[in-house]
């Protein structure tokens, strides 16, 4: 909870044990506030009236309902076996690729759609001169099976 809650929404997927029983940010129940980055990241993850409503009231919840408010991306039985899996899916990819990935998604709302289009073409252009993508194409990786989103 609270700080610990606050470094997880600083990470690009996070992973909720079934098992927890408290997910959250509490600190507003002792008067203080969350102010480890959770007033700005939480509103920008679950939408700024339901961020509001957890912060002000210092709601917390389990692992399960943490992912079904798409506060975790998933919960499960253990996190961190999960998490290795998909550490290991995603250390085979280019890394070059994943960054601007990364990059692109989280400013797309930042900006107009053309300004994010013509960035995109940019991007793509510089990484498809990557040695990793080239490997990539060669090699056809097969697509990964969506889980549930």
């Amino acid at each position: 909870m609270g700080g610990g809650f606050e470094l997880s929404l600083a990470c690009d997927l996070r992973i909720a044990g079934n098992s927890v029983t408290a997910i959250g940010l509490p600190e507003t129940r002792i008067g203080i506030f969350p102010g480890g980055g959770g007033t700005q990241r939480l509103p920008r993850i679950i939408g700024e009236a339901k961020a509001l409503e957890f912060v002000l009231r210092g709601l917390t919840v389990t692992g399960q309902r943490a992912y079904d408010m798409g506060l975790v991306h998933e919960a499960v039985a253990d996190p961190v076996a999960r998490a290795l899996e998909i550490g290991i899916e995603l250390s085979g990819r280019g890394a070059e690729g994943l960054a601007h990935a990364k990059r692109l998604t989280r400013a797309a709302l930042d900006r107009p759609l053309f300004d994010g289009l013509i960035d995109e073409r940019k991007s793509f252009a510089a990484v498809m001169r990557t040695a990793s993508a080239r490997e990539g194409l060669r090699a056809g990786r097969e697509p990964v099976e969506i889980q549930k989103l």
